[in-house]
This record gives C-alpha cells, sequence and structure tokens, in this order.
C-alpha cells in the first residue's frame, strides 16, 4: 500500500485530483483539475514535475479531467472546460493539441474520459454529446522527432515499429514502442556502437512490450532497434536507432526535500504549527533535519538538528512554533545523511493572523441520527446554513438528504426530509433560506427544484422548477436567498450559469448571466445573498473565484455595481495570488449582515473572508485543521442580528460559531467561569 497528497496548491498536493495514468517506466501523473495542472510523480509517490495553470493557450488548462500515456511516454490530457485535447512529452513539453466545442466530426462539448492503445489511437469520452471519438495518430506526429530519411521510407507489407523510446535506469535501460499491426512478436537488437545492423547487434528474441534491460554497465551508452515478426516467420527490418546510457544513483546529499505547513494552509490563528517534511538518501540514510526560520545554512555542527533513526525515505509531522506577531512566516528545512552532507532547503510559507474574529462554540458529529442533547448528527458534504429571525439556524445536511434546525446556541430541534423525489424528499440538497414568515426554502439540486417548508416543524407547503434551461427551469441549482423586504426569491442555476429571480408563490420574474468570465457572466455560481437594506443581491462566481453585485430592481438586464476577487491573469486559482487577502480560491457560501458587510466563504482556502459592501477587504480567519475556529472545506455561512457568524465546516461534520474577539474574548471568559463554578467542589466558595 502507499498513499500521498493532501488538499492544497503546494507541490504534491492537489484540489480535486481526477485522472490517473502511468508511463513504461513506472512515473505516475495526475490531472489536478481545480489547480489546472499535471503533476508527475515517480513509482514511489515522490514529486518529479508540475505543469500547467489556469486558461486557453498552449500548455494552459481550465478543469483538466482525463489523462493517458501513450507507449512512447507521452502524456496526453482531456482540457474538458477548453473542450480539447493536448499532447505532451513525458517531462511536460507541449506538442500539439486538438478539438474545440461543438457537435461535429471532431469536435467535443466537455471530454473526460480518455485512453491510447498500443498503436497511438486515442479514444475519448466525448460526454456532452454522449459518445466515444477515436482519433488516429497522423504521419507527422508518428515521425515526429524522427529524421527526414526514415520518415519518407517507402510502405512495406513486413514494416519495422515506427516509434520506440527508451530511458535510462540504474545498470538497466527501459524500452517501449509502437506496436505494428498484424505483428505476433518483437525482437531487440543492442550493442554498445551505433549504427546497428542486423548482423552486428546482439538479438534477443520474443521481447515483451514494454521491456526492461537489465544487468548493463552503468556510463556506457546501449544502442537499441526493434523487430517485428509476422505469423509468417517473416521479421521486419530495424526500427529507428535509439540510445541510453545507464548511470549510477548515487547522490551524497539528502534530496528531494520537502516541507509543508498545517498540511499547505494559507492561515493560522495560533504561531503553534505542525510542519510535515520529508526527504530520501539512497546512500547512508537521513539521520537528521533542522527547522529555522532564518535562511542561513546550517552545517552538520549546527545546533538545532534533530537526530533521527537513519532511514533511506524519511518522513514526520512535528510541531513547531513560529515567532511572535501577525504576518507572513517562512521556515526553512534541511536534511543532514549520517555521513554531516547537507541538503538544500525546503521552504514554506504560512499567514498568521491571530486577530479578527474568535470561534465560541461548535458543534456536529458524523453520523446518521441526532443528538437530542446537545448537535446534530451529519454526514459530510453539509452545504446550506441560513437562520431565521428568531435566531434558529437551519442546515442542509447533504450526505443525509435532509434538513436540520438548531437553536443559536446549537441545540437540536428537529429535522425533516430522506433520499428520493416526492415531495419533501431531497437529492443532493444544497442551498436553503428563510423568508419573514420563517419558512425555509431549499434548493434540491438534483431534482433540479426549490421546495418550501413551514420553519417551526418542516411540514411541506410548495415547490417549483424542473430540469431544463427555459424561464423557471434549473440545472443543477445551488445557491439561493430570500429578499425578505420586498418579497422575492433569487436562485443561482448553476449547470445554466445564470441566476433567476422569482416571486414568492415561485413565478419567474427575470434571469441574467451567462456562461463566462466577462461582468453578468458566471462559471459554475454557487451562493447568493441579498442586501435586505437596499436590496442589491450578491452571487458568488465560484468558477472565476469572485463575487460581483447586482442592482436588480428594474426587473431588466441587471446592473453589476461591484465585483471582487479572480484576476484577468490565467492561472489564478493555483497561483500565490489567490491565497492573497481579499482574492478567492473557489469561494462557495456568501452572507450579508446589518450594517451591509459581506461575509464569504472561501473554500479552497479553508477560510472566511470579510468585505464592506463595496468589495473592500475588512479581515479574515480560518485556516486548514480540525481544531477550534480551523476548517476543512468551509460552504454555507449565515450572520445573526447580533453578528455572531456560523459557519458549515463541512470537512469536519460541525458548525462553529465566531463573534468579534472583544465579545467573544468576554463570551469565553464567561464560559469558563460557568464550567469553574459547576466543577467547584461542594461547600467551597470563591475567593
Amino acid at each position: 500500500m502507499l498513499k500521498w497528497g493532501r488538499d492544497g496548491s503546494f507541490d504534491g498536493a492537489f484540489f480535486f485530483p481526477r485522472g490517473v495514468a502511468v508511463d513504461f517506466v513506472g512515473n505516475i501523473f495526475v490531472a489536478d483539475e481545480s489547480n489546472n495542472r499535471v503533476q508527475k510523480f515517480d513509482a514511489r509517490g515522490s514529486f518529479l514535475a508540475k505543469w500547467g495553470r489556469e486558461g486557453a493557450g498552449p500548455g494552459q488548462f481550465k478543469s483538466p479531467w482525463g489523462i493517458a500515456c501513450d507507449a512512447l511516454g507521452n502524456v496526453y490530457v482531456v482540457d474538458t472546460g477548453n473542450h480539447r485535447i493536448q499532447k505532451f512529452d513525458g517531462n511536460g513539453t507541449f506538442l500539439c493539441a486538438w478539438g474545440n466545442r461543438g457537435r461535429t466530426e471532431g469536435q467535443l462539448n466537455y471530454p473526460y474520459g480518455i485512453a491510447v492503445d498500443k498503436e497511438g489511437a486515442v479514444y475519448v469520452v466525448d460526454s456532452g454529446n454522449s459518445r466515444i471519438l477515436k482519433y488516429m495518430p497522423t504521419d507527422e506526429e508518428l515521425n515526429r522527432g524522427k529524421e527526414e530519411a526514415s520518415a519518407s521510407q517507402a510502405p512495406s507489407e513486413t514494416p519495422p515499429p515506427g516509434s520506440v523510446a527508451v530511458k535510462a535506469g540504474d545498470t538497466e535501460a527501459f524500452l517501449s514502442w509502437m506496436e505494428v499491426p498484424g505483428a505476433q512478436s518483437y525482437n531487440l537488437y543492442f550493442n554498445t556502437v551505433p549504427n546497428l545492423t542486423i548482423q552486428s547487434a546482439t538479438k534477443l528474441e520474443g521481447v515483451p512490450n514494454p521491456y526492461v534491460h537489465t544487468g548493463l554497465s552503468n556510463d556506457t551508452p546501449y544502442y537499441y532497434a526493434v523487430t517485428a515478426v509476422f505469423e509468417t516467420g517473416a521479421e521486419s527490418g530495424l526500427s529507428s536507432e535509439v540510445t541510453a546510457t545507464p548511470v549510477l544513483i548515487d547522490i551524497t546529499a539528502p534530496q528531494n526535500p520537502y516541507a509543508v505547513i498545517n498540511h499547505g494552509a494559507f492561515m493560522a490563528n495560533t504561531p503553534e504549527v505542525i510542519v510535515t517534511i520529508s526527504a530520501n538518501d539512497i546512500d547512508t540514510g537521513v539521520g537528521a533535519y533542522l527547522i529555522s526560520e532564518a535562511p542561513m545554512t546550517p552545517v552538520a555542527g549546527t545546533p538545532g538538528w534533530v537526530d533521527v533513526t537513519p532511514i533511506t525515505k524519511f518522513g514526520a509531522t512535528v510541531p513547531f512554533i513560529l515567532s511572535p506577531g501577525d504576518g507572513q512566516k517562512s521556515i526553512y528545512v534541511w536534511f543532514k545523511d549520517v555521513g554531516g552532507n547537507v541538503s538544500t532547503p525546503a521552504a514554506a510559507t504560512i499567514l498568521i493572523n491571530t486577530s479578527g474574529y474568535l470561534c465560541v462554540a461548535q458543534w456536529g458529529r458524523t453520523g446518521r441520527g441526532a443528538s437530542l442533547l446537545h448537535g446534530g448528527e451529519f454526514m459530510a458534504p453539509i452545504y446550506g446554513l441560513s437562520i431565521d429571525q428568531q435566531g434558529s439556524l437551519f442546515v442542509v445536511d447533504n450526505g443525509n438528504n435532509r434538513i436540520q434546525k438548531f437553536d443559536n446556541a446549537g441545540n437540536f430541534i428537529i429535522l425533516w426530509g430522506n433520499f428520493g423525489s416526492a415531495n419533501a424528499n431531497f437529492h443532493n440538497p444544497t442551498g436553503i433560506a428563510c423568508d419573514g414568515k420563517g419558512d425555509v426554502w431549499v434548493v434540491d439540486t438534483n431534482n433540479h427544484r426549490v421546495q418550501k417548508f413551514d420553519g417551526k416543524l418542516g411540514g411541506y407547503l410548495m415547490k417549483f422548477g424542473s430540469r431544463g434551461n427555459g424561464e423557471g427551469q434549473f440545472n443543477s441549482p445551488r445557491g439561493i436567498a430570500v429578499d425578505r423586504v420586498r418579497g422575492y426569491i433569487y436562485v443561482a442555476d448553476s449547470a445554466n450559469f445564470r441566476v433567476q429571480k422569482f416571486d414568492m408563490n415561485g413565478e419567474f420574474i427575470m434571469s441574467w448571466g451567462s456562461f463566462g468570465s466577462g461582468d453578468g457572466q458566471f462559471y459554475f455560481p454557487r451562493g447568493v445573498a441579498v442586501d435586505q437594506t437596499d436590496g442589491f443581491v450578491y452571487v458568488v462566481d465560484m468558477g472565476n473565484h469572485r463575487i460581483q453585485k447586482f442592482d436588480t430592481s428594474t426587473n431588466v438586464l441587471p446592473q453589476v455595481l461591484a465585483k471582487w476577487g479572480g484576476s484577468v491573469e490565467a492561472g489564478h486559482a493555483s497561483s500565490p495570488l489567490a491565497q492573497e487577502a481579499g482574492q478567492l480560491r473557489s469561494p462557495w457560501g456568501i452572507a450579508v449582515d446589518g450594517a451591509g458587510d459581506v461575509y464569504v466563504t472561501d473554500t479552497g482556502n479553508h477560510r472566511v473572508e470579510k468585505f464592506d459592501k463595496e468589495g473592500n477587504f475588512i479581515t479574515q480567519w480560518g485556516g486548514f485543521g480540525n481544531g477550534k475556529g480551523q476548517f476543512n472545506f468551509p460552504y454555507g455561512v449565515a450572520v445573526d442580528a447580533r453578528g455572531s457568524v456560523f459557519v458549515v465546516d463541512s470537512g469536519n461534520t460541525r458548525v462553529e460559531q465566531f463573534m468579534p474577539a472583544d465579545e467573544g474574548g468576554e463570551r469565553l471568559q464567561e464560559d469558563a467561569e460557568t464550567v469553574a463554578e459547576i466543577e467547584q467542589p461542594q461547600g467551597t466558595s470563591k475567593t
């Protein structure tokens, strides 16, 4: 068994990995969808390389999904959001691309899966067109990198393999080739001098494809060619000649130094962090490590080294206390082997933010029941969250296809819903909102509808919507908001890339939006919120990593009043910019308080950010983890009348309550005093 990877955008981490492929050497390639990149690892899971960023140019991606390798080690990536296939060599060098959006022959509409056969034919799942497409390599592709003479050879009834790939190892060489139609077996010819002939080379009969040639001498070049043998017994001529020089893998200092703080979190609310570190040393083994905030390289005798039992592949997660004060912190980690050879440093950074909001309460646990004493049981994911005017909380327990109601302190009150499509049943519910009468509106995503319930007992009242793209129809709706003052309902119709507006009877009024990144366009909108004071509407444009604010009062095309987050530059989601204060990475939930300030769950960065009504950044809190005040994929967010912020912490199957630091500190002190009084022995008094 072997496993690696965590959530994040650092090397070796993933944000919704989708496809995986293995080349003939054993290297592993992963399509890292939301980081818009491909990562390459060796057979042990050690990070080797990465390429790609968000965009539409060569070597750029928009939600890459499927991935495959051909017999020569080339990598094919399904660039789903750009409706195309891209081909790279095994080091990530762009070779070619094909496809665009459409329904005609050769075009693609949201492709996903991909496979390559041994003759180089590429098969693609063209999901949006409900079909499979097969592409054959052109002569130009088959002859890529060859000399003109070999590319112009006349056709033969017994052709040799058209392409052969070789990679050197330690006293071995890895070979693979494109198979020849009709061939029954293959012979391998090799020598230590170039210009092979069948007469001069050593012959190995009936070798498999791929083949590992072992027992070689390091630092000696070997030359190879392959022939195909047919059913008649005829043997083809030699393929193009390839060469490889095996080398001794003998590295003095530890290699592949690696470090990450708090599993790649951007921010933490305490200087007490954990650091995950690793390195390899195949000679004597990793024997010690040193962590410091000073970038000066230590020597073997520098104080501070932590000795470990020597091991070839070392890894550990250790506590570390950063220097006092808020701000960006950097650490450096060195490793040394038993002989005292010191590695190059691994570096990691994190933002320490101890100000702003404090977590004063949390409740919830994994399960399918409900606790009448305190808190409910949830099955991840849990998405939406809403608060009625009396302060009761309603949580969308998506994993259990139900709604749970709590009082403001997290005490469980009631639940309703089951899996299904009948009235009052749900299939992947997500968004939720409360109106001025206390009724609850739930977005039933996979049933493509909105249902209304009595907020007191959960009784079913009505529904509207069906699957489609017409007025009042939905395609995977997600967010919902109610304008309690003016009597409107807004629904984020996610897969139709629009927002729809209804009256309180569910009658369609208007819609706006289309697929894109321009003003008023969306890429999978998620949360939606209304400022009850002025009626302005805020929409979480998740795929564009931004918030858009609209004036919808005229019931015609809404005016964009403000927008923030995102970037005009490609590759935003996987860039350091997405982690900066005020920026966003796959945001989800949104809420507006009585003063008009806006709260956003910045899901990809595991934090909550607060903005004023114009989008100016105010503060942030959270960070990845399962400790108090930390998050693991926060989704829904809501603010009560007193200014408390409630957040659905989906990955930790809980709800957390936050208050501004001053009020929160008083609350925590009061709670501590109450606990002390309860635990005080009878017959004693406080002094």
